[in-house]
């Protein structure tokens, strides 16, 4: 759903960024999905789109299947062109089956881009998915009482989200009142503006260094200013990861 940065002790920060899948940079044709979330609900209509590049003209099928366990569930196909000026897009629709309360099911979405000339698909590429049921907190209600969620949530999209999932929270509006946290769960919301928090880095840095967890959703213009990197303020992170968001 989002690109996030987890925060999981003073000492280190973790980025979950997007990553491009193709089939590598020297590719004649690379196909890269646009959609960064992998999970899905049971009962919905899901829809993805893939970006489809070529070092020259390439004019094809790109064809796709949806596969849980061993069992492809739907599957379509489409014209495709794409060259060096202007990618090609494919647009792929499917309904999920839907899954009982409290499982979550994986599956794979496969893509290809084919030549119906050549023997072999020019790029191709699998996403895995994971399907949840319609409510994913089925009978555990009580499980995030306890979690103490406490939401900072200047742009409120994050607000209105756990609202509608019934996700217990406290709101905090008041950026130095979260230094006076001493459990629970800290959640920064989607698209918080940092530049307009400058303190909020720092806050969280030194809410982690607590042992609080805490979850920092796709800021504003892709940009988080981690703490340590630049003024020896506080020690430098461990480590700095990138990966593909499940």
């Amino acid at each position: 759903m989002f690109r996030n940065l987890i925060i999981s002790a003073a000492t280190g920060v973790i980025l979950w960024a997007a990553m491009p899948e193709s089939l590598g940079a020297e590719a004649d044709v690379s196909l890269a999905v646009l959609e960064n979330w992998s999970n899905v609900f049971g009962g919905r209509r899901a829809e993805f789109h893939c970006s489809v590049t070529a070092r020259k003209s390439f004019q094809g099928r790109a064809g796709w299947s949806l596969a849980v366990g061993r069992r492809t569930i739907a599957r379509g196909e489409t014209p495709v062109t794409a060259g060096p000026q202007k990618a090609g897009s494919v647009a792929i629709q499917f309904d999920v089956p839907p899954v009982k309360e409290g499982v979550v099911m994986p599956a794979v979405l496969s893509v290809s881009c084919y030549d119906p000339k050549a023997g072999a698909p020019a790029a191709s590429l699998e996403k895995p998915l994971w399907i949840f049921p319609e409510d994913p907190f089925a009978g555990r209600s009580q499980w995030l009482k306890q979690l103490q969620i406490h939401l900072f949530d200047p742009v409120g999209k994050t607000r209105q989200v756990f609202e509608k999932a019934a996700i217990p929270f406290t709101e905090t509006r008041n950026v130095d009142s979260l230094s006076a946290l001493e459990e629970g769960i800290l959640v920064i919301g989607e698209g918080t503006p940092l530049e307009e928090h400058r303190g909020l880095p720092r806050i969280m840095i030194e809410t982690a260094a607590k042992g609080i967890p805490v979850l920092c959703l796709a800021p504003a213009n892709g940009q988080f200013p981690v703490p340590g990197t630049e003024k020896p303020i506080f020690p430098a992170p461990a480590a700095l990861r990138s990966a593909a968001q499940t």
